[in-house]
């Protein structure tokens, strides 16, 4: 598996981002434009986002930000729950988790706060149009 940071290579992260979330009908919640907003209204101090590609297909994203709050630094929307990731195998799903650990652990993070989306249900509605 092959991991795009959106701090390393943007407009490829982008591009993977955004054809997941088409193909699979997901939540506007993981939608690029509302995680641009979540970073108007607040900017972190670094965007750590990824997608995780196998075979060249893009099989897993998480929005990652991370913010200093007046607690230390966060994986969180500046405090607040952030959309778990999404990944389409269990072996994506751990890499995911793992990499989120991993961050965390790099910027010192005291915590990391995800939500899950009641509504998603992404073994999902895939395949696209």
């Amino acid at each position: 598996m092959e991991v795009i940071f959106r701090n390393e290579n943007e407009a490829r992260f982008c591009a993977l981002y955004d054809e997941f979330f088409k193909t699979f009908h997901l939540s506007t919640i993981y939608h690029l434009n509302t995680i641009h907003y979540y970073q108007l209204i607040a900017k972190p101090l670094l965007d750590k986002s990824f997608v995780i590609l196998e075979n060249g297909k893009c099989i897993g994203i998480c929005y990652c930000p991370i913010y200093t709050t007046p607690k230390g630094n966060t994986i969180s929307n500046n405090g607040h729950f952030l959309p778990i990731p999404i990944t389409l195998t269990p072996k994506a799903e751990a890499l995911a988790f793992h990499l989120l650990d991993e961050i965390a652990k790099q910027y010192s993070c005291q915590y990391i706060k995800c939500y899950l989306d009641a509504q998603q249900h992404l073994k999902y509605e895939g395949g696209g149009d």
